[in-house]
């Protein structure tokens, strides 16, 4: 490290900055933070899989510790000679690392320097207009209005998804930015689920707000259709937020819901994006709202018919993995323990009717040969019909990635004999990204999360390893190609899932303060979606919900005997976790729906209705 020429540097830096004001310090802190983004974030940003992803060059905090092998933090406050992205950019002038023209020049040397002198200020969060509370009424009008447009025989396909309840929040605490966020999230999800070969766009229904959201169950295939054929009625089962305005004391809203509910045929024909995004795209079980003992298949499993074993996947999307192995038409690479599994791995690909199908073989252990892809690469058991039994693996598990006809991807996890499971082993596999607040992986949610730039990369590190001789070490070498072929499949795989996510999301994410913006420049929708509605609920999260006063809410939990669960929370004090607020395990009423009667906001629907 040259340490005295960063020195030299900064003091110069420090003559040209006087004493700077708190307006000068926001000022440099835009100009630095737009600085970083331009030049540093492609590389280093929030992506686990960003090409320099030790860090986030937009988040402070991730930049106050020391990376892997420095001596020094990537930015200390006030010290730019201790601080390594100083270091890199404007000394040893490395970085950015494309071409002689991307160093910075003198005045962006300079702007880094007094970023840091100045103890790296953050860019001042602009402060936004509030916005108008939107009641319930606001939403049936809304959907009225959509529903009077349309044929009477066409009117009960429709469903609803509502962002009124995060409208409603303050926007300190939930921003614009975060609306387009979840208008993304619910249309990444809605598409992530279907079977049919185009993008479904959720239509804005209310205006300018853009707080109800409309789409039409036959062009998911989501309607039910009788003969155990039921979809929408699996996800309306088990929605905790449904209430009825059928009996209210308001004529106009009473007058209004009984007209929806007669062109519907159904008082729960909205739902919350949130919850959306969060419970129905897991295939986690979920509890019988009506039988405590009975458990239903996950939404997810059942609004994407995902089969129960792995062969049946495979018929359906055109795979026969035995011919594929017999014939090399398949491409794999092996490798030790990544951020998902703690051991081996094998992830092996297979052309499908939509695309690419993926699937990866996981260990729990790697004692014993059939543990050990370097002894044993030719697996799973009995796929060489005896010609190579002594090289095969024994696997505990695996995920199947595979692309859906619309471009996105489906996801499957299965055990060692094929079968389908719910969530991922936790001796085999791991979500780093704790995305509904575990490490559990559940399946469809956590993928999602995962996979949000498609597969993974991977490197192969069988083919040049292997002690195998003669025939066995031929086949190897068919299945396990170079590192070149597979990275040409990844690309290919990712470009076709990226642009369904670009059709599926970008245009309402690049928009307002983002407008312009790539994809690769905004995190991934439903992983930030499902972390905000997975979070501890505060008494604040409760009144914002209810769209209630505090000291009113205070005033109902002390009477109110069906509200013990929120004894002792105040304003000031306590808080639930969302399950508890949700949860219609132990009756057919959510916390919610009994805190909402009990305000005279609704009946609460069940799922009968």
């Amino acid at each position: 490290m040259r340490y005295v020429s960063v020195v030299a540097l900064v003091s110069l830096a420090m003559l040209s900055l006087g004493s700077a004001s708190a307006g000068d310090a926001g000022e440099v802190a835009k100009q630095a933070y737009q600085l970083l983004k331009t030049t540093c974030y492609e590389c280093h940003n929030s992506n686990p899989d960003a090409k320099g992803g030790y860090f986030d060059v937009l988040d402070l905090k991730s930049m106050l510790v020391k990376g892997s092998g420095n001596e020094i933090p990537y930015v200390t406050p006030g010290k730019p000679d201790k601080s390594l992205i100083y270091q890199r950019a404007c000394v040893d002038r490395d970085m950015p690392p494309k071409k002689k023209e991307a160093q910075y020049n003198p005045e962006q040397i300079k702007l880094l320097g007094d970023w840091i002198v100045q103890n790296c200020p953050e860019v001042p969060k602009e402060t936004e207009p509030a916005r108008p509370i939107l009641t319930d009424f606001a939403v049936l009008k809304a959907v009225d209005g959509y529903l009077q447009g349309l044929d009477a025989d066409i009117r009960h396909y429709q469903r609803f998804f509502s962002l009124v309840n995060l409208h409603n929040c303050p926007p300190d605490r939930v921003t614009a930015r975060d609306l387009r966020i979840t208008r993304a999230a619910l249309s990444k999800a809605i598409n992530s689920m279907s079977w049919m070969p185009d993008i479904v766009l959720p239509k804005p229904v209310d205006g300018t707000y853009e707080t109800v959201y409309a789409v039409d169950l036959r062009d998911l295939d989501w309607d039910d259709k009788g003969n155990g054929h039921y979809k929408w009625s699996a996800v309306a089962s088990i929605y905790p937020y449904g209430l009825s305005y059928t009996d209210s004391n308001d004529a106009n809203m009473r007058n209004l819901a009984i007209r929806v509910k007669g062109d519907m045929g159904t008082e729960l024909f909205w739902i919350r994006a949130d919850w959306f995004c969060t419970v129905a795209t897991n295939g986690e079980p979920v509890k019988s709202p009506t039988d405590p003992q009975g458990k239903y298949d996950g939404p997810y499993h059942q609004l994407l018919a995902i089969p129960e074993n792995i062969h049946s996947l495979e018929h359906k999307l055109g795979v026969d993995r035995q011919a594929n192995f017999d014939r090399d038409r398949l491409a794999r690479a092996g490798f030790n323990a990544t951020k998902v599994g703690f051991h081996n791995r094998l992830v092996e690909r297979h052309t499908s009717l939509y695309g690419a199908y993926w699937i990866s073989y996981d260990f729990k252990n790697v004692s014993g040969r059939e543990h050990s892809l370097a002894q044993s690469p030719l697996g799973p058991q009995g796929i060489t019909h005896g010609k190579y039994a002594q090289m095969e693996f024994q696997h505990d598990g695996g995920e199947i990635v595979f692309n859906l006809p619309n471009g996105l991807q489906g996801y499957m996890l299965a055990n060692g004999k094929g079968d389908r499971i719910d969530a991922g082993p936790a001796d085999v596999v791991s979500d780093s990204q704790r995305t509904l607040g575990y490490t559990t992986i559940f399946n469809g949610i956590s993928c999602m999360a995962c996979h949000n730039l498609g597969m993974k990369p991977v490197v192969d590190e069988i083919r040049a390893s292997s002690a195998l001789q003669g025939a066995a070490l031929t086949k190897v070498q068919r299945l396990y190609p170079p590192v070149s072929t597979m990275d040409k499949y990844l690309e290919k795989d990712r470009k076709r899932f990226l642009t369904a996510v670009e059709e599926a999301t970008l245009q309402f994410l690049s928009a307002g303060s983002d407008a312009g913006k790539k994809l690769s420049e905004f995190p991934e929708p439903i992983l930030i979606v499902a972390q905000r509605y997975s979070a501890v609920m505060t008494f604040a999260d409760i009144c914002n919900e209810l769209q209630c006063k505090p000291e009113k809410l205070e005033a109902l939990i002390q009477v109110e005997t069906r509200l013990s669960a929120l004894s002792g929370m105040t304003e000031k004090a306590g808080s639930i976790n969302r399950e508890l607020w949700q949860d219609r395990s132990s009756s057919t009423r959510s916390l919610y729906q009994k805190a909402a009667y009990s305000l005279g906001e609704g009946t609460p629907l069940d799922s009968n209705n």
